[in-house]
C-alpha cells in the first residue's frame, strides 16, 4: 500500500509495484485522524490483516532559527512527523497484539540523534519517535 498527500507522488511507485505485484494507493495526510483511519481501513479491505506498518511520512518544515519559527509551522511538522506515526500505530497495534505478531518500522533518520542548525521542529519530531513506547 502506498500513501501520500498527492496522487502524483504515488503514481510512479504504484505502477512499478503493479508490474510484479499487488498494490493499492490512498491519497491521505497522516496528520489527519480520519485520513489515518482511511489508510488502515483500505489496507484491511485490500489485504486482510495488517502485518507490517512502515511509518515513513515526513516533512522537513521551516529552515530557520527557533525564534523565527511560528507555532503553526512547528505544529505542522509535529502533526506529520510525530502524530501521524502515533495515529497509525495506535490503529494497528490491537490486531497485532491479538494475533501475537506484526512489525512497526518507523523511519527517523540521523536528525533524531544529531540535530542540525535551523531545523528544530524536524529534529525534535524525529527524536520524539525514538522514544515513542510501542511494545
Amino acid at each position: 500500500m502506498i500513501t501520500a498527500r498527492r496522487q502524483k507522488e504515488i503514481d510512479d511507485v504504484s505502477k512499478e509495484i503493479h508490474s510484479g505485484g499487488k498494490a493499492i494507493s490512498v491519497v491521505a495526510d497522516v496528520s489527519r485522524e480520519k485520513d489515518c483511519e482511511e489508510i488502515v481501513n483500505s489496507a484491511r479491505k485490500a489485504f486482510g490483516a495488517i502485518h507490517i506498518l512502515v511509518n515513513n511520512a515526513g516533512v522537513l518544515g521551516p529552515v530557520k532559527s527557533v525564534e523565527k519559527i511560528t507555532p503553526s509551522e512547528w505544529d505542522e511538522v509535529m502533526a506529520v512527523n510525530l502524530r501521524g506515526p502515533f495515529q497509525l500505530s495506535r490503529l494497528v497495534l490491537t490486531e497485532m497484539y491479538e494475533r501475537g505478531s506484526g512489525a512497526i518500522l518507523t523511519i527517523v533518520g540521523i536528525a533524531a540523534k544529531a540535530a542540525f542548525q535551523l531545523n528544530a521542529p524536524y529534529a525534535a519530531s524525529k527524536a520524539g519517535l525514538t522514544v515513542l513506547p510501542i511494545r
